[in-house]
């Protein structure tokens, strides 16, 4: 919010989106890894993953604060830039944040390089990127 209305590079706005929803899917997955009994590096990768999926999840929230319909997204649109929020659109366009978007869930899938397994955090890192809401 402080960022609102004021220009910010790219590094910044990055900070900003994985100290959000980064920091909540980082925190959750550390925290079912050590539930689970994972080892400590099985935490950390975790830990990547989820800072690395909410990041992901924030930039495809700023695509479609740009690009969905009301009706689909459950709520207005367009108004991150009426606000001139600092968003990926705004600095980088639609394309590279697109780009970005999957940039950064395939960084996310990366991180589960311990788990060759789990389809399922696979398969919700490319989700973060491809819903409509």
């Amino acid at each position: 919010m402080l960022s609102e209305g004021i220009p910010i590079d790219g590094e910044t706005l990055r900070y900003i989106h994985s100290r959000k929803t980064g920091a909540l899917m980082s925190a959750a997955c550390k925290i079912g890894a050590v539930l689970g009994g994972g080892t400590e590096s099985q935490v950390e990768s975790l830990g990547a993953f989820g800072e690395t999926v909410g990041l992901a999840f924030q930039i495809a929230d700023d695509i479609l604060n740009e690009t969905a319909d009301a009706g689909t997204l459950g709520k207005a649109v367009g108004t991150d830039r009426k606000r001139a929020k600092a968003t990926y659109t705004a600095l980088f366009g639609l394309e590279e944040a697109e780009h970005l978007a999957q940039a950064t869930a395939l960084k996310a899938k990366s991180a589960l390089a311990e788990f060759p397994e789990s389809t399922f955090l696979s398969d919700l890192a490319d989700f973060t990127v491809r819903r409509l809401h």
